[in-house]
């Protein structure tokens, strides 16, 4: 399983590597909004998105593999255009 979750986060994190930051920032936010509600809800509650991206960032591995997929993606988006989080 731990194979599987890995080959899937590789492919859609490629998939997503020629995305927009902007782009993966909305696949974050569709794919982990129930991973933000749990893992991260005082971020979310004072509604601000740069500590409910450090969240997630940090606790990426406790997501669900919907959402780690995304955020990863997020990660090398803003790596490649060179955009900090």
């Amino acid at each position: 399983m731990l194979i599987s979750r890995t080959l899937l986060t590789i492919a859609a994190t490629l998939a997503f590597v020629g995305a927009s930051p902007s782009f993966a920032q909305d696949a974050v936010r569709s794919a982990c909004m129930n991973d933000i509600k749990t893992l991260c809800s005082a971020e979310y509650k004072a509604r601000s998105r740069e500590r409910v991206r450090a969240c997630l960032q940090v606790k990426v591995d406790q997501t669900s593999d919907k959402c780690e997929t995304a955020v990863r993606a997020q990660m090398a988006a803003n790596k490649q255009d060179g955009t900090n989080p």
